[in-house]
């Protein structure tokens, strides 16, 4: 198979869903397919039905920060997951440990449920993880 992976699709359904999301978090270790929508995939019999470009830009459209978190050290993972999350108004992250992943997902849980107050509070009793830049 191919080293990318499906981000367009997991994209699309959050951008889809029924409820809309106040943001995305997006956790990988490869990159999106680069094909384009309509485009057949190189290692694949399989043609895109969308592409991650144009859900990014859904995202953006509807002010839905995606928040990329990536896994490993590939460098076009890196350099495709800061693509999406710059274009979404998001941020992209390198995620190292466990202890790395749950303060992510306690953060952004906090943000939506107490905004920035509690997120601080957090950071300053349990930060393993710097999430600023």
């Amino acid at each position: 198979g191919d080293f990318e992976e499906a981000v367009e699709a997991a994209l699309a359904l959050a951008n889809r869903d029924e409820v809309q999301p106040t943001r995305v978090l997006l956790i990988g270790d490869a990159p999106p397919h680069f094909e384009k929508k309509g485009q057949r995939l190189t290692q694949h019999a399989h043609v895109l039905e969308t592409d991650w470009e144009a859900e990014c830009d859904e995202l953006a459209r509807k002010s839905i920060p995606l928040y990329t978190f990536q896994v490993g050290n590939n460098a076009a993972t890196a350099a495709a997951f800061a693509k999406m999350a710059a274009s979404t108004g998001g941020e992209a992250k390198q995620l190292n440990s466990a202890d790395d992943l749950l303060d992510v997902v306690c953060m952004q849980a906090l943000e939506q449920v107490g905004g920035s107050e509690l997120v601080e509070q957090y950071r300053a009793k349990y930060m393993a993880f710097s999430y600023t830049s």
